[in-house]
């Protein structure tokens, strides 16, 4: 998650009128899950080595398939980077 809240921050730095919206910062119930989806124009998937071991990111990924949102995916090939040198 540190890594997924880094990007966020960066591109909220570089685009500040885009609204970002990160479960863990917004979200007051597990159940506004969906709701969050189907309100979103797009759907950035950060895929990390835990993402398909956690029971809500499957509840989003599901949810912006049977939405048909427009999906980034932004994979995590190296668990020893990190983005900070990019800030």
């Amino acid at each position: 998650q540190n890594q997924t809240h880094t990007l966020v921050r960066q591109i909220q730095r570089l685009l500040p009128s885009m609204n970002i919206w990160l479960d863990v910062d917004s979200m007051e119930t597990v159940g506004d899950l969906e709701d969050s989806v189907t309100k979103s124009s797009t759907f950035i998937l950060f895929l990390s080595k835990g993402y398909f071991k956690s029971q809500n990111c499957k509840r989003e990924l599901r949810a912006a398939f049977e939405l048909n949102k427009p999906l980034i995916v932004v994979y995590e090939s190296d668990r020893g980077a990190t983005l900070a040198g990019y800030e």
